[in-house]
């Protein structure tokens, strides 16, 4: 069964998430403060890690550039909203894969076919 860390995930619909991506084949654990997740990227082997974020800029660097500086490297995909600056035309290429919206099941298997 593949792995994979969701940082903020929205908690009424992170238990419904969990269950339709177990269905697929993923065993998924959430967390919501950056020590945690690096304690469980230490802890666990991730296959895939998704950082949930409303901004764009320093938060995202400092959550990618902590997570390469570690042994395990998952892979990461960035799950953004559908407004403000991340609707902009100049989105930066970070990458790797981008979920916009909501993130679904079927968002997260197609970010993280294409990451894995």
């Amino acid at each position: 069964m593949a792995k994979a860390l969701i940082y903020r995930a929205v908690s009424d619909v992170s238990q419904e998430l969990k269950a339709d991506l177990k269905a697929q084949g993923w065993s998924i654990d959430f967390c919501d403060g950056m020590l945690e997740m690096l304690r469980l990227i230490d802890k666990e082997s991730y296959e895939v890690v998704v950082l949930n974020t409303n901004r764009l800029g320093m938060e995202i660097c400092v959550l990618v550039g902590t997570i390469e500086a570690l042994k395990k490297r998952p892979k990461i995909l960035l799950s953004l909203p559908e407004t403000g600056e991340c609707q902009s035309s100049t989105f930066p290429a970070f990458g790797f894969p981008v979920i916009k919206g909501d993130l679904t099941p079927a968002k997260f298997m197609e970010a993280a076919s294409e990451a894995i």
